[in-house]
């Protein structure tokens, strides 16, 4: 009796707690929802220069480079296809990397940066429209010291922090 009665308050409890995210504000559960890559490895190709991408139905996106690179130049296009997004954790732990040059993309993911211990500056290209969310922690563990943001951008998410 006592194990049907500690279930039944277990069921009550979640089902409070779902109901309870239901009147939350849009933008606290937002913070519940995770990415879900529409992708796996065997879908990855590199680049010459080391640059790891997918193809999805916008264009390109860059999921990554080879370890150890210490310098990236994200193309305006590849094979003749448009690069318009960075995805999130893209370049995290790339602890080599110093310089990177985001091209003309569209939109970065979150966490970018994240552990780029020799990242030093970042700009950020006037071709910027969206930020993946809130762009938490896209310096998280990094060493950037300066982020410059080009002339003509309207507007980023909240939240480019180190926490």
């Amino acid at each position: 009796m006592k194990i049907k009665k500690a279930l039944c308050a277990l069921v009550a409890l979640s089902m409070t707690a779902t109901n309870a995210i239901g009147l939350l504000p849009a933008a606290q559960v937002s913070n519940f929802v995770t990415t879900v890559k529409a992708w796996s490895e065997s879908d990855v190709q590199t680049t010459a220069d080391g640059l790891k991408y997918v193809y999805d139905n916008d264009g390109i996106v860059i999921v990554g480079a080879t370890d150890g690179k210490t310098s990236v130049t994200i193309p305006d296009e590849i094979d003749g296809t448009a690069v318009y997004r960075i995805d999130s954790n893209a370049f995290e732990g790339q602890k080599k990397l110093s310089s990177i040059d985001l091209g003309s993309v569209t939109t970065i993911g979150h966490r970018v940066f994240k552990d780029c211990t020799s990242l030093k500056t970042v700009t950020i290209p006037n071709t910027v429209k969206t930020t993946g969310r809130n762009w938490t922690g896209c310096l998280e563990g990094s060493s950037v010291e300066k982020v410059i943001f080009e002339e003509g951008i309207t507007s980023i998410k909240r939240s480019c922090h180190t926490r």
